[in-house]
């Protein structure tokens, strides 16, 4: 029966009758059925494509029942029964493949007649086999190592039925949380925008998500597929693209109006994806508070880069140019050697009109080319040949780069393109095969050749992986450094300012007095409750405690009225997440160990040996601020009775600083109110009484 450990353990604990039982009830609802006997059945559906409408009905009526009967054998039957489903012989992946493709092309060409789209639920039962095979570790392998197999079950989301697209997306999903699953599943959404003719990646998916809200199980997929294709990436400007085309697809106006749905699954989805969304507005302003050197060097960088951009698209129009020229003078010297005009003298014919231009003749030699041999997967191929045309350069000199660690011929928007393209074990065996049989290479196709060159290199992987880290390194440091400042300085200076703790100190005071009659008196209070200052009014509600306060500090204490001058970086302090700031500067750290093997291996590179010898100390002392940061915020936090395992720097530091705010707010008002009142007593002492008034009118009178 195919049991787990723990089952197994509870079933030898039963007695002979209820076995006698349970095998009875096995053999009853197993499929007696060979492999064999599925596929050709399956062949004959999708191999005998012709018939009538009511053909087709009963066609798609008998392949639904045939896969119906083919699932339940792939989940219930002994693990040798998919093995064999899936070996060599019977290929049962490629047979449900190519039904499901031939499904789809069924359901586009009978789409105009609705009632013959409505009716077959074929795509969702094979959908639901493939879900089977999947549940298997080798039937998963093979299902991501199938070149077409994930681009298939992509294109089952424009079937009409919501519970076939909510399936979809369940396989989609677990896909994109293997190894190398997430690069899959983006070319397949590539494929799809060709195939369905969108204009944007995900239009359709989002479409469907917005349009489809009755359907609460596949909306719930949706926004778990979108948080774990959004959300699973380590890079954060990769990340903020793949949120950017989301947001582009008016994600953000949706989940806005989804905020008071009852499902409750579906509140989880979109608060997980709120809460892990970048807010590039906020990164964008500490990007720009960084000081004018930093712009000014930004500036630097971005003209030097727009430079090297157009010489590199210069010299490789260039380039191209000279090759052109160069074929030309081959041919016409070629033809010159071959003395032409003696055979155009001899052979002309008399209809013959003046000599074929060279342009004529090139055309003539192009379209006789033979075809070229395509070994990776045509819509990978495709957009392999996107990302070289933006390397700018040819493929020898970037494989040449990567080998030698010139980062400054390859970008790291490019290194990062390129990663996607790292040959997989499986298409590394097909180059493979293809050399060893000593087929020519010059047959194969352009993109072929490169990933046969580019899986040459040693530690392929690695060294794109640390080319990219080299790269980033600078400007995560330069991001990180500010960062941990501000926390540095903000906890010392709120925890060393003496006119702080005096001014807490005269707040306690006041809030004893307050409750003396409740309870006896406190020797603190928690942070939040600076805020209540604003919310206790005097009996006339024309002041609050805080003004208050901020009167009798002007009377009696002059000397803490600028006690918010010695609280430094507060502000900033309070916009930084320090787990989010920690976990980056690991995640240099791991970078600085693989940077640092990479060098053991090769020692003679001197690229690398420059990095580590320059960086490895900036590093040291990135690592010794971050435990600093921790040790002084965890101090300061304590000091005011927090726990710092539970209070984040967004919960500690914004109390204080809407505190001085609202301090200086009530010094102002003071003064405006003493303003006010004096310019009173002014009118009040230059306007006579009405007793007076009358006394000298009497006199007047008499």
């Amino acid at each position: 029966m195919n049991l787990p450990p723990d089952k197994l353990s509870l079933l030898s604990q039963y007695d002979n009758d209820k076995k006698w039982e349970l095998i009875c009830d096995q053999e009853r609802f197993q499929v007696k059925n060979p492999p064999s006997t599925y596929l050709t059945k399956i062949k004959s559906f999708y191999q005998d494509q012709g018939g009538v409408t009511r053909r087709f009905k009963r066609r798609v009526q008998e392949s639904t029942q045939v896969l119906r009967e083919l699932e339940i054998s792939l989940r219930t039957n002994h693990i040798g029964w998919a093995q064999e489903f899936l070996n060599e012989e019977n290929q049962g992946l490629d047979v449900l493949v190519d039904y499901l493709s031939y499904a789809q092309c069924e359901s586009r060409r009978t789409q105009k007649i609705s009632r013959l789209a409505s009716q077959r639920d074929d795509v969702h039962v094979c959908i639901m086999c493939l879900r089977a095979i999947m549940n298997y570790q080798s039937g998963f392998n093979q299902v991501m190592t199938h070149p077409r197999c994930v681009n298939e079950i992509t294109l089952s989301l424009n079937n009409k039925n919501p519970r076939t697209k909510a399936l979809v997306l369940e396989l989609l999903a677990a896909v994109c949380l293997v190894r190398g699953g997430h690069d899959i599943i983006l070319a397949a959404f590539d494929n799809l925008k060709e195939v369905s003719g969108e204009k944007n990646r995900f239009e359709n998916l989002m479409e469907y998500f917005s349009n489809d809200d009755s359907n609460i199980d596949f909306m719930v997929a949706c926004m778990q597929f979108i948080n774990i294709v959004v959300h699973s990436v380590e890079n954060m400007n990769f990340r903020v693209h793949l949120q950017y085309e989301f947001t582009h697809h008016g994600l953000d106006q949706y989940l806005e109006s989804l905020k008071l749905t009852e499902s409750e699954k579906l509140q989880v989805q979109i608060q997980a994806y709120l809460d892990n969304v970048f807010d590039v507005g906020a990164l964008l302003e500490d990007a720009e508070n960084r000081g004018g050197v930093l712009e000014h060097n930004s500036q630097l960088s971005a003209r030097l880069e727009e430079i090297e951009s157009q010489s590199a698209e210069g010299m490789a129009e260039l380039e191209k140019q000279l090759l052109q020229a160069t074929k030309e003078t081959e041919l016409l010297k070629v033809c010159t050697e071959l003395n032409m005009e003696a055979f155009e003298e001899q052979f002309k014919t008399k209809a013959q009109g003046p000599p074929a231009a060279l342009s004529t003749l090139k055309v003539k030699v192009a379209q006789k080319a033979p075809s070229k041999v395509n070994l990776i997967e045509g819509n990978k191929a495709k957009n392999l040949a996107i990302t070289l045309r933006k390397g700018g350069r040819s493929p020898a000199d970037i494989c040449t780069a990567i080998e030698t660690y010139d980062q400054q011929a390859l970008g790291l928007d490019f290194l990062e393109l390129l990663e996607r393209f790292v040959p997989s074990d499986y298409e590394l065996k097909l180059l493979q095969n293809y050399e060893k049989e000593g087929r020519p290479l010059d047959d194969l196709a352009e993109e072929d050749r490169f990933m046969m060159r580019f899986g040459k290199i040693p530690r392929l992987a690695q060294r794109i992986s640390t080319l990219t880290f080299m790269g980033n390194f600078p400007e995560s440091v330069k991001r990180l450094q500010p960062q941990l400042n501000s926390i540095i300085t903000a906890s010392m200076s709120i925890k060393s300012s003496a006119k702080l703790k005096k001014m807490l100190e005269i707040i306690l005071a006041f809030g004893n007095y307050m409750n003396s009659s409740k309870r006896g008196a406190a020797y603190g209070f928690r942070l939040q409750s600076l805020d209540l200052l604003l919310d206790t009014k005097s009996t006339d509600r024309s002041q609050t405690l805080l003004h208050f306060i901020s009167s009798i500090v002007q009377e009696k204490y002059p000397e803490l009225n600028n006690f918010h001058t010695e609280l430094r970086f507060v502000d900033k302090a309070g916009l930084v997440s320090l787990d989010s700031i920690l976990q980056d500067i690991r995640s240099l750290e791991r970078g600085m160990e693989v940077t640092k093997k990479e060098f053991l291996v090769q020692e003679d590179n001197t690229v690398l040996k420059d990095f580590v010898k320059t960086n490895s100390e900036l590093l040291d002392s990135l690592l010794k601020d971050s435990k600093t940061a921790q040790e002084t915020y965890g101090s300061v936090v304590e000091y005011f009775g927090e726990n710092p395992k539970t209070t984040q720097p967004s919960m500690f530091f914004p109390p204080f600083v809407r505190f001085m705010k609202a301090y200086k707010q009530a010094e102002k008002d003071n003064e405006q109110r003493k303003r006010l009142e004096a310019q009173s007593s002014e009118k009040q002492a230059e306007s006579p009484s009405p007793k007076k008034k009358e006394a000298t009118g009497h006199k007047v009178g008499q």
